[in-house]
């Protein structure tokens, strides 16, 4: 199926290369899209070109909305933005709507000035807050001063905008999605403005939702892979939206349209032929065709879309500047075939495999068999959301999965490469439990049976599960931090297994062995599959980490981390990493504590 889905993939992206100059602009709505291509999340798309920013999506997403919903020179139209900060693109948009009234909702600290801008810098999402504006239509600005009913009292002159983004210390960034959208949903029930322009996304844990009805605006300059429209409407009745149908005809639009499409639009500075500067044209030219702004003056109206465009530009050029990456140059040439770089998985790490480890001839059958087998090995690593959210994830059967993963990632780095989700298919039977099977394993890591006993062969499947232990954290958290943790597990390894010293392992020594000693105590061999640790920070920011690594025998291996902001724990991930790795190479019998162990270290000796 996947390999049907690139060829159509590949074909679309031809026939739009084959078009050369597109003369029609791209349609403002979804539904306007007839081509569709299956959504897969594990292919790799390289050299993305299509460029994002954030602001200018906003920008031109609130200058639509306001452009088809108010009316020339008529001052009785209140925007009721909520979730507006930072608000760059704001200060620009109040001055192309000079007679609409701006009221902006929102925690953080808003960089938006305008004498027809009203700031409420405090956070929404309390139930008072929202019944006191929309049940008695009262708002209170910075200066807290109130006005009752002066702006909010005829539900006709209001225009409601969201862009509401929440955070928790104890929901998934998909459960937020849902609960932001609700509240969304809510208000518009309650407030029953004049239409509405809100951020819509499918939480992608569903395959439908029954939501407000309305048109769904295409964003330029969104994010590269983001499905992530704007749903405008006016009518208070619902529908249902499939995640299916509306994932397959984004994929089609960010990967063939934003990334090959190429269109007859006018040159502006940093500007080129692509999708987004196409669409961006037309929103442009829907404001310039209806309004007689002041600040574009020329009778040549191709004249002043390109003196908005850069003026759009030149307003808070540090996020709306269009001379990034290779944007600006399109179209450039490329090879349709490195672009969708979609490879076999097998024959990569066969590769790999080869390349890295000298294999002899008697064990290439074996490989190959191994290599030829349905089981999954996935290794994913996802970046979303404000802050970012980082979510690694490695699926597989036995320890040794790990370690030719380690393999793999000595030699191609793309492997972690953030925002891609990679899929490798290998390993089933002949790597379960290689002790219990009793698989010759040096013959997969080369080692010379003659020159090698068992136990060297343990010691280096340990070094190469700290490598890759080593590698994941450094790629996490920072350079060192794997040094940090491999320390400490190393420590463990040496004082409660069956291997000995040598010189690669002394490497790591360096933790102290009391604390170790505390820590075996306090926790014994009772592990949990999850922890997770809510952190407040000086300002009293709640801040999450999630750690989880559990292989039992029968089940998979999967190994999670997902921070918020920018402290980490890394104390406390020390610690449970290396009782849950211990707990693992026990369960393989590739360590074991010291017989004695209960009776040396008493809990009563040890803790308070």
């Amino acid at each position: 199926m996947e390999k049907e889905n690139l060829i159509k993939l590949k074909g679309e992206i031809e026939n739009i290369i084959s078009s050369k100059k597109i003369n029609i602009l791209p349609p403002f709505y979804v539904k306007d899209y007839p081509q569709h291509i299956k959504y897969t999340d594990n292919c790799k798309v390289d050299k993305r070109l299509c460029l994002h920013l954030g602001q200018r999506k906003l920008f031109n997403g609130l200058l639509y909305y306001l452009s088809t919903r108010t009316i020339t020179n008529e001052s009785n139209f209140t925007c009721l933005y909520i979730g507006a900060a930072p608000g760059h693109n704001i200060s620009g948009i109040a001055k192309l709507f000079p007679t609409v009234n701006f009221i902006l909702y929102d925690g953080q600290k808003m960089h938006t000035v305008g004498n027809n801008v009203h700031i409420i810098q405090k956070l929404f999402f309390i139930n008072d807050e929202v019944n006191e504006l929309t049940i008695n239509r009262n708002i209170k600005f910075k200066n807290n001063k109130v006005f009752s009913g002066s702006y909010l009292e005829n539900k006709d002159d209001i225009l409601f905008v969201s862009d509401i983004r929440s955070t928790s210390s104890t929901k998934t960034h998909e459960e937020c999605v849902f609960d932001d959208m609700n509240l969304q949903k809510n208000i518009i029930l309650q407030l029953k403005p004049n239409s509405f322009f809100l951020k819509f996304r499918i939480p992608y844990t569903m395959k439908s939702i029954n939501y407000l009805d309305g048109e769904l605006f295409v964003q330029p300059f969104n994010k590269v892979s983001s499905t992530e429209c704007r749903l405008m409407g006016e009518d208070l009745t619902s529908r249902v939206w499939e995640l299916e149908k509306h994932e397959d005809t984004l994929f089609y639009i960010n990967t063939v349209l934003r990334e090959w499409a190429s269109y007859n639009v006018l040159k502006v500075k940093g500007g080129d032929s692509c999708f987004d500067c196409a669409l961006e044209q037309k929103v442009v030219t829907l404001y310039l065709t209806k309004y007689n702004s002041n600040l574009f003056i020329d009778p040549i109206l191709e004249t002043n879309i390109i003196n908005m465009r850069n003026w759009m530009t030149k307003i808070h050029d540090v996020f709306m500047e269009l001379n990034k990456k290779d944007h600006g140059r399109l179209p450039i040439i490329r090879s349709v075939d490195e672009f969708l770089s979609f490879k076999d998985s097998i024959s990569i790490v066969k590769t790999m495999l080869s390349n890295y480890t000298i294999m002899p001839d008697k064990y290439k059958d074996q490989l190959d068999n191994l290599l030829k087998t349905n089981e999954s090995l996935i290794l994913k690593v996802k970046t979303y959301g404000s802050p970012i959210h980082n979510v690694l994830k490695i699926y597989g059967k036995t320890i040794l999965n790990l370690f030719i993963v380690n393999y793999c990632m000595r030699n191609s780095l793309e492997l972690l490469q953030v925002n891609e989700i990679i899929q490798y298919d290998l390993i089933e039977d002949v790597l379960n439990d290689f002790i219990t099977q009793k698989l010759d394993i040096a013959s997969l890591v080369s080692f010379d049976e003659e020159k090698y006993n068992m136990e060297t062969v343990c010691k280096e499947m340990v070094l190469s599960l700290l490598g890759c232990i080593h590698e994941i954290y450094d790629n996490e958290y920072g350079e060192g931090t794997g040094h940090i943790i491999c320390k400490r597990l190393c420590t463990f390894i040496i004082s409660n297994s069956k291997l000995m010293e040598n010189d690669e392992l002394v490497l790591y020594k360096g933790t102290s062995k009391n604390k170790i000693r505390d820590i075996y105590i306090k926790m014994g061999w009772n592990f949990e599959s999850s922890y997770k640790y809510i952190i407040k920070d000086d300002s009293n920011c709640e801040q999450e980490f999630i750690f989880t690594l559990n292989v039992p025998i029968e089940k998979n291996l999967l190994l999670e981390s997902k921070p918020v902001g920018k402290k980490k724990d890394f104390k406390q991930i020390e610690e449970d990493v290396c009782l849950k790795f211990l707990r693992v190479l026990e369960e393989k019998e590739v360590i074991k504590p010291f017989p004695d162990t209960v009776v040396r270290f008493k809990p009563e000796v040890y803790l308070p």
